[in-house]
């Protein structure tokens, strides 16, 4: 669909132009704040067009693969793609932009809240180094959250929660796209002729069964992970082309 292609690209570049300019413009700005609560607002305005920033660049990047690498031809890659490292690459930056954006627009909804609730307590003092260490320490923290978000799900010992398929090597034409747990063990008990395997095997040991299955000339069957993990409003992160 051009149309959507079109308005990808449109969006990726003026979410990186304005959102940069954006970030830079927050950023020098913050040295003129007189109080604390200046100062906390601006440095999370300045993280939530950071975080923008970076769904921007997951735009472009995501429209540069679907018009310039696969174009028409993305149906017969799309297990490749969605087990490929640039795949999880931009599930990593589109989930951290968008939960720094999340979460800091939550904690400046809070502390205005805040500010309306409890104005005698919430009166605006001058910046000193506790109100810069303090903002310091909020920032981090929003930061730190949205990468653990995004990068903790590609841990290998945390597979068995994130991980919804596996793609093999189009040599084998034992499995076809990238199967889940249940295609695997339907398989395995053909083969081996048994009925204990069930969905509670994990992957290490599928991929043990696996193995197995051929002959030991072939050595370990090369495969790749399928991950997916929450993103915005808890749709998986995985990144289909347009």
């Amino acid at each position: 669909n051009w149309v959507l292609k079109i308005l990808c690209w449109a969006m990726g570049v003026l979410a990186v132009l304005f959102n940069a300019i954006t970030t830079v413009c927050s950023a020098v700005s913050l040295r003129s704040c007189r109080t604390d609560s200046m100062l906390t607002s601006k440095a999370l305005c300045t993280i939530i067009s950071f975080g923008d920033f970076l769904i921007g660049v997951h735009l472009i990047i995501l429209s540069t693969f679907d018009t310039l690498v696969y174009g028409d031809r993305f149906c017969r890659h799309q297990a490749q793609w969605l087990s490929g490292p640039e795949c999880a690459f931009l599930g990593v930056i589109s989930t951290i932009g968008s939960q720094i954006s999340v979460f800091a627009m939550t904690v400046l909804s809070s502390i205005r809240m805040m500010g309306l609730s409890f104005r005698s307590l919430s009166a605006p003092r001058s910046v000193g180094k506790k109100a810069v260490l303090s903002t310091s320490i909020l920032v981090l923290a929003v930061v730190v959250a949205a990468v653990a978000i995004a990068v903790v799900p590609l841990a290998p010992f945390l597979e068995d929660y994130f991980v919804q398929g596996m793609f093999y090597n189009p040599d084998y034409k034992v499995f076809i796209g990238f199967p889940n747990k249940v295609k695997h063990v339907s398989v395995l008990r053909v083969y081996y002729n048994s009925a204990n395997f069930t969905a509670d095997l994990t992957w290490k040991e599928i991929g043990a069964k696996v193995d197995n299955m051929f002959s030991y000339q072939y050595g370990k069957i090369e495969r790749r992970a399928v991950h997916f993990y929450p993103g915005r409003n808890g749709h998986s992160a995985l990144i289909p082309l347009l």
